[in-house]
């Protein structure tokens, strides 16, 4: 076999796999599932196919010839004839899209963005005025001029599922997250780390607060109006308290015989000459009168001997 012929078989197949709807071949000669954007867009008329469609459910794009629906989808579609219009209606319940009905939203729309955090963002809730353009299952989302943005082709999961036979490094703008994503999974966390850190700060704020005002307490009450003290469980009953001054008289015993102890007290302080120099006792104070009831008097004045020249004056 000639080289030429092998070129040759290879353009066929090339070319035949260029003209499908589910695949496409890039610029290297490359092919790899079409993208959901390109399957609503101007650019199957350029590559010369018609009569394709999306399916959103699972983001891939099939040939019309490949529509495969059930008995009461068929049944309906017979039922609109030539209607056109409600024949698309009809698809488009069962999230299937046709490229000459629909196109797909550009990467900036907000129909897109909605779809893209919808399936990327786990606990992610539309807004009011966001749901009017979602349908009920959020597999699809509404944009500018009736334009639509499937979820699943916009999620992470799509790139894991598109099975390309084409190098990675043929690919970098197919393997590469948009923008959009990681703008959105920037705001997300930064979402996340925001409200965290909030509840931390109240946390630690309410547990500073509840250990002053403890702090304020105790010393306004003191140290005995603690909780530990005022506890009913901590205080003596008065059974208790009774039981126990029985035991504190119980067990007094006197030092000694208080009268043998007072005459010993009153022996040393006894002086020399026989004089007591302590007071009186109580017994001597019964057959005595108080020494401050009594009156004071001076001594008798002696008389003062007399002088010889007085004795000579008296014998003349």
């Amino acid at each position: 076999m000639s080289q030429r012929r092998l070129d040759s078989e290879a353009s066929a197949a090339t070319e035949q796999i260029a003209n499908s709807c589910g695949v496409k071949v890039n610029a290297n000669g490359c092919a790899e599932k079409r993208r959901c954007r390109d399957c609503l867009s101007a650019s199957l008329a350029k590559e010369g196919l018609s009569g394709c469609y999306l399916d959103a459910m699972v983001g891939q794009c099939k040939s019309l010839n490949e529509l495969n629906l059930t008995s009461a989808v068929t049944a309906q579609i017979q039922a609109a004839g030539s209607d056109q219009s409600a024949v698309w209606s009809i698809l488009e319940d069962q999230r299937l899209y046709s490229s000459d009905n629909r196109k797909y939203c550009s990467t900036t729309d907000q129909a897109c963005k909605v779809c893209e955090a919808l399936a990327n963002l786990p606990g992610y809730y539309p807004s009011t005025s966001q749901l009017k353009t979602i349908t009920s299952d959020r597999k699809v989302c509404y944009g500018t001029n009736g334009c639509i943005c499937a979820s699943f082709c916009e999620s992470d999961m799509w790139l894991q599922t598109a099975g390309d036979r084409c190098s990675k490094s043929n690919l970098p703008a197919f393997l590469t997250p948009s923008p959009q994503t990681d703008n959105l999974h920037a705001k997300f966390v930064t979402a996340i780390t925001i409200t965290l850190s909030v509840a931390a700060f109240l946390i630690i704020s309410y547990v500073i607060y509840r250990r002053r005002k403890a702090r304020r307490i105790l010393d306004l009450n003191g140290p005995y109006h603690q909780p530990a003290f005022i506890s009913e469980s901590n205080r003596l009953q008065l059974p208790g308290w009774m039981e126990w001054q029985r035991q504190l008289r119980s067990g007094y015993k006197p030092v000694g015989n208080l009268d043998s102890l007072r005459r010993s007290r009153v022996d040393t302080a006894t002086g020399s000459e026989g004089t007591s120099i302590l007071p009186r006792s109580p017994s001597d104070s019964e057959t005595s009168p108080p020494l401050a009831n009594t009156a004071y008097s001076p001594p008798p004045a002696q008389a003062a001997p007399a002088s010889p020249e007085t004795e000579v004056h008296a014998h003349v």
